[in-house]
């Protein structure tokens, strides 16, 4: 059974990192949660060394951050691929009809 990793995005060790796009100023603590939560996926499942720092890094190099905001939806696939892991988005009309696949 796979031991999963926990991270807090208000964690000291990356909690106060910038993560902020222009015109704003925030951090991991107060915007990260996306970034944390795909550090846990990925850390538990491909790389014990991904933490939030490294994932909220990727997330705004490659445009995911929204302005006052958070993660955009749309960064969760791609960067989970970079991890060769498959990442689906879903949505209400994905899961109400899931079952008729």
């Amino acid at each position: 059974m796979i031991q999963p990793i926990s991270y807090l995005q208000t964690d000291p060790q990356w909690g106060y990192i910038d993560y902020s796009t222009s015109g704003e100023q925030t951090n991991i603590a107060e915007s990260g949660c996306g970034p944390t939560c795909m550090a846990m996926v990925i850390a538990t499942l491909k790389d014990s060394s991904v933490t939030p720092a490294v994932t909220a890094a990727w997330s705004l190099a490659h445009g995911y951050k929204a302005r006052n905001q958070g993660t955009y939806y749309s960064y969760f696939k791609p960067q989970a691929a970079e991890y060769g892991i498959e990442a689906y988005q879903l949505n209400y009309n994905n899961l109400r009809n899931a079952g008729d696949a």
